[in-house]
């Protein structure tokens, strides 16, 4: 809200997944503004940073659930 020409890659992100049909979490929270979390514009200290990604077959062909047919 700087009155600056802003992009919002969160809810973009968001909508891709959604609209392939994954699911997504969201951890809310602004890297620049949370000083728990970390954030080289703020900063200015390079530093490490990590995602993880989960991919589950659907439920019905996970180990253990009966198939039809």
């Amino acid at each position: 809200a700087t009155g600056t020409p802003a992009l919002d890659i969160a809810t973009g992100v968001l909508a891709q997944l959604s609209a392939a049909g994954v699911s997504a979490r969201q951890v809310l929270g602004c890297t620049r503004e949370s000083g728990s979390l970390y954030s080289y514009r703020r900063d200015g200290v390079t530093g490490r940073h990590a995602g993880i990604i989960l991919l589950r077959p659907p439920a019905a062909h996970r180990p253990g659930r009966h198939h039809p047919g």
